[in-house]
């Protein structure tokens, strides 16, 4: 009978794993150097179906643990796929003021997750651009390991 319930029980959490939203779109850009430089653009392209669907725009930044900023300003640039375009400065906020920092930290290596946009319904067809810009007062930001754009199907209605 306890071999019957363990396999039970794997069959449920297996199943609970697989069941996370579906992942429209997903993109990370690595920095080989380490360094975000102001001039350098991450660019992410998609294309968007369904306008009846909700979605989750997910940011992902990996930093080293020895980066020197408590934050980090980025240029948000939306192109629409009319051509209309829209921007909007964000602070990623990756520490708490006593230096601890949030999401998750493994050796020197440090992953936080950001989520921009929940329930997020797109208005038109066609394919959008983002574009995110370090937009800080120091040319080249050290200690970035990589930056992902995740869209998401959103669980909440």
């Amino acid at each position: 009978m306890d071999f019957f319930k363990a396999i039970l029980l794997g069959a449920f959490c297996v199943t609970l794993i697989s069941c996370g939203p579906k992942i429209v779109f997903e993109e990370t850009v690595s920095f080989d150097q380490e360094y975000w430089s102001y001039g350098d653009s991450l660019n992410f392209e998609f294309s968007v179906q369904d306008t009846t669907m909700n979605y989750d725009l997910i940011v992902e930044i990996g930093h080293n643990s020895n980066f020197p900023y408590q934050n980090v300003y980025s240029n948000i640039s939306t192109i629409y796929p009319d051509g209309t375009r829209q921007d909007q400065i964000l602070s990623f906020e990756l520490a708490e003021k006593t230096g601890k920092w949030y999401g998750k930290c493994k050796d020197e290596a440090c992953t936080f997750i950001v989520p921009l946009q929940s329930t997020l319904r797109f208005d038109q067809l066609g394919t959008y651009n983002i574009e995110f810009d370090q937009y800080s007062r120091t040319d080249s930001l050290w200690g970035f390991n990589d930056f992902t754009l995740r869209l998401t199907e959103s669980i909440t209605k």
